[in-house]
This record gives C-alpha cells, structure tokens and sequence, in this order.
C-alpha cells in the first residue's frame, strides 16, 4: 500500500510539474512581444485536427498563398485578446487569400466551450477547431502558447511567432501582405 501511495503521488507531482511547465512558458510569452521569425521552408508532417463540426481534418493550404496555424486555449490570458486580432486579420486578408486555422488546445471534449468562447468575445471570421490530443502541438514542437506558424502554398513552414503577437502591428500586416502578392 505504502508503494501505491507514493507512485501515484510522483505521477501526481509530475502532472502538476508539466502544467506548470506549460503555465510558466505561457506567461512568460505574455511578458513580451513576440516577432514573426522566417525560415527557410521546412516541410512539416500531415497535421489533422478537429473542425468546428467535429470531424478530423487535415491541413491543407492549396489555394492559399499564406496559411497560419494559430495555438491558443480558453485559459491562456494573452491568447484572449490576440485571438481578437487574428480574427480582424482573417476577416481583412480572406478576400487577399489569407487563411487562419485557429486551433484550440483546450481538450477534445470542449469543442462546445471554444464556441461559446467565440459568442462571448465576437469571434466571427475563425472557425472553432481543436487540436484535440495535442499532435500538431507536438509534432511541431511548440513550446508555449500562443504560437502562431505561417505556412505557403505549398504547406512549407515559413515563419513562426512564439507568443503574443501584434497582429495590428505595421511590420505584421507587412509580412502579412508581402506573402499574399
């Protein structure tokens, strides 16, 4: 018994040590301002995730000349008012070709909360996906939220912004507009 105490209290301990991980990075993104930084394309990994209907759906950037992959969650503090950006800029570019996937990392079975999110805070240009189990979190190696990653055509990352970017910034809506020409 005494064996089963203290296993269980380790995996406790570490569960409470990855959220505070995930937490801590977090707010240490909100203390700055995060700057888009480019890279030569890199081939990423077919991402699925969960559409705002509730069916898998891979990322597919056919058609679009820029493509961002947008990571937040309901309980991020600077994943709120950025999220009111993108979706200003989704609703600004969309004509131009520019596509916004955001994806929530709020959980599989919280598809209903995130839309409710989008009522309360007049969301009205981003669909309400999820990254349900995390994968594209993962598989693109994301340390923190939010994360925004932009993509081409192709589905090449090109660039990515580790924390709360400025959406409405002069040097965003310029990188913005010089992938959409």
């Amino acid at each position: 018994m005494l064996f089963n105490t203290n296993i269980s209290g380790m995996l406790a301990s570490c569960r409470m040590a990855a959220c505070a991980v995930i937490f801590l990075t977090t707010a240490a993104y909100a203390a700055g301002d995060a700057e888009i930084v480019t890279s030569k394309p890199q081939t990423l990994p077919t991402l699925s995730y969960t559409n705002d209907k509730g069916l898998a759906t891979q990322v597919n950037t056919a058609g679009k000349p820029l493509t961002a992959l947008h990571f937040w969650a309901t309980w991020c503090v600077p994943c709120v008012d950025e999220l009111i950006q993108v979706d200003h800029s989704q609703k600004a570019y969309a004509d131009k070709g520019f596509k916004v996937i955001a994806l929530s990392l709020d959980g599989k079975n919280n598809r209903a909360k995130v839309q409710q999110f989008y009522k309360t805070h007049l969301i009205t240009s981003l669909e309400a996906n999820i990254d349900a189990d995390m994968s594209i979190f993962k598989s693109v190696m994301l340390r923190g939220l939010p994360t925004t990653i932009f993509l081409n055509a192709e589905g090449k990352e090109i660039a990515r912004a580790e924390g709360a970017l400025d959406w409405e910034a002069k040097e965003t809506k310029r990188f913005i507009e010089n992938h959409l020409k």
